[in-house]
């Protein structure tokens, strides 16, 4: 199968601030091919996920209103530009990212996406193949 791409939702009123930071819709991105899910935000954030370490992928029924860009704690990574459109994203055992070029565990990643359910469904997808 044919890697598929998909962007990176952001919100208007924030969608400059983050083109001005380096994490705008051209340095961002979500990448899922067989073998691996790739998601990266400007110099701020870069994750490669093995698609068998994926165990559990669905979009979330509710908005994030806490923070938009790169946050994360204990594993659990946000990685937005918008509170809409959040894929929530689990894995074991935990894949290595880079925040501002360090390294860090990804347990969870939750991530807005301009088209969520298609994200879903081609990582399931990819999933069972």
């Amino acid at each position: 199968m044919a890697p598929s791409s998909f962007e990176i939702r952001y919100t208007a009123a924030l969608k400059p601030l983050l083109v001005a930071l380096g994490m705008g819709p051209a340095q961002s991105g979500i990448v899922v091919t067989p073998d691996d899910l790739r998601v990266y935000m400007g110099w701020a954030f870069h994750a490669k996920i093995p698609i068998r370490d994926i165990r559990h992928v669905e979009q979330s029924a509710r908005p994030i209103f806490h923070g938009w860009g790169v946050h994360g704690w204990t594993g659990r990574w946000l990685v937005n530009g918008s509170g809409k459109g959040i894929v929530r994203i689990e894995i074991d055992p935990a894949a290595r990212a880079r925040v501002m070029g360090i390294p860090v565990p990804l347990t969870t990643l939750l991530v807005s996406a301009a088209a969520p359910e298609s994200l879903v469904n081609t990582i399931n997808r990819m999933r069972v193949v």
